[in-house]
């Protein structure tokens, strides 16, 4: 009887909600671990600079930052914030000193690079749905709205 009361309500559950289920069970954790392993890669070459970095070593960074940042996260919700806000930081400050640098030597006549640069347009249909996709792909956040059913 249990057993079947557990399946009812997975039924009701999952009904109408599969790309939500699937997005939480199978992409959302895929797109961690490649992160993690993306991480690990950059943070593991620089010990091996003259050949490529270890497999193994690689995937054991990423899978000690994926415990480590669960387990700061499951111990007080008020660590993993405080860890999210200091990556933020540390990933928009640099961006910010970029920006400046950027401004400052295009203020000093750096300018070269732009020469030209709406000389030739292309106008075509695919380069410019690729340029949509590129720029949508790289906000991720824009189809899990579909998902929710809002």
């Amino acid at each position: 009887m249990a057993a079947a009361a557990v399946l009812l309500l997975l039924r009701l559950c999952l009904r109408g909600s599969s790309g939500l289920w699937t997005s939480l069970l199978i992409v959302e954790p895929a797109c961690q671990a490649a992160i993690a392993l993306t991480f690990s890669t950059y943070l593991v070459q620089p010990f091996y600079s003259t050949c490529t970095a270890p497999y193994a070593a690689v995937r054991l960074t990423a899978a000690v930052i994926i415990c480590l940042l669960t387990f700061v996260n499951c111990m007080k919700v008020k660590w993993g914030a405080n860890l999210q806000v200091i990556s933020t930081v540390a990933k928009v400050l640099p961006l910010i000193v970029i920006v400046i640098t950027g401004l400052v030597k295009l203020a000093q006549g750096f300018d070269q690079n732009f020469e030209g640069s709406f000389k030739c347009p292309k106008l075509n249909p695919g380069d410019m749905a690729l340029a949509l996709y590129s720029a949508l792909y790289s906000y991720s956040g824009w189809d899990t709205l579909n998902l929710l059913g809002i």
